[in-house]
């Protein structure tokens, strides 16, 4: 990431003549971004093979959330649009849905252990949660195969949250 912002500072900046696409400002701070988001989701991935509490890995994965939210932002909004196969903009979108709704059924599971009478909120997070994976569902079926079957078993285990 730190290549890519030094390269959105000095090296896009620089030149008179017009901007290769794969140097300009845009292109930088997205693979920046994307670089971020990459390894903000190796971070989760980790804790959550260590086990770490729900509510530590709900908010790395909101991390997630928000990085690949400004990578999908960065090439909608940037002359990157163009040049971008949809396939890869579907498939940054569906992690940005995937992430959301893992992290709130996440969230809803540290609710349920903080104070389990009181199932409102975690029912709440488990329906936006499954609103999310549905939305995930729809982008995913032109992207990658990987993510559309997480998107399932995360759809799988949401519903059986739901009937509990």
């Amino acid at each position: 990431a730190g290549v890519f912002s030094f390269i959105k500072e000095n090296v896009s900046m620089r030149t008179d003549a017009p901007h290769p696409l794969d140097i300009s400002p845009d292109s930088a701070k997205m693979l920046e971004q994307l670089m971020l988001a990459q390894a903000q989701e190796c971070v989760y991935e980790k804790a959550m093979c260590e086990k770490k509490s729900e509510g530590v890995c709900a908010r790395l994965g909101k991390q997630c959330v928000v990085f690949y939210s400004e990578v999908v932002s960065i090439i909608a909004g940037s002359a990157l649009n163009n040049h971008m196969e949809k396939s890869w903009l579907n498939h940054l979108r569906s992690k940005v849905l995937y992430f959301s709704a893992e992290s709130e059924m996440l969230m809803a599971e540290a609710e349920k252990k903080k104070d389990e009478s009181n199932i409102g909120p975690r029912i709440a997070r488990l329906r936006y949660a499954d609103l999310k994976i549905k939305e995930g569902e729809k982008a995913s079926k032109n992207a990658n195969n990987f993510i559309m079957e997480a998107s399932k078993n995360l759809s799988q285990a949401c519903n059986d949250k739901l009937t509990k």
